[in-house]
């Protein structure tokens, strides 16, 4: 068996020991515990990256997609207004045309009554 798989299964390899000398078993288990949250941190911080890198490709996504979206709708306003307008043209050609039928019957009328005579 590897001595340094002993020493783990013991609690270590005591290198704070050899570094430092005695630690107090409280100082130690702080030392530890910073040591577990400064690397947890570290992770979270990645994974925090990771999380905002895909958010704002999303976000880039969507404002390419407004950006097509406005400009379909202004494509549309435009067409509204050209539907309006023709719609105008279309009243007005069918007041004409109920004009000149008008104009046709009243003619007939004035060819009849005049033969007539």
């Amino acid at each position: 068996m590897d001595i340094a798989f002993v020493e783990m299964q013991d609690g270590g390899c005591n290198f704070l020991g050899w570094y430092e000398g005695h630690v107090d078993p409280f100082v130690g288990t702080l030392l530890v515990d910073l040591h577990d949250g400064v690397w947890t941190m570290k992770k979270q911080r990645a994974l925090m990256k990771q999380t905002m890198k895909q958010a704002f490709e999303k976000i880039e996504e969507e404002d390419a997609e407004i950006a097509d979206l406005k400009k379909e709708l202004t494509k549309l306003e435009i067409c509204e207004g050209e539907n309006e307008v023709l719609e105008g043209k279309v009243k007005r050609l069918e007041v004409e045309t109920k004009l000149l039928r008008a104009f046709i019957v009243l003619l007939f009328a004035v060819a009849v009554f005049i033969r007539l005579d």
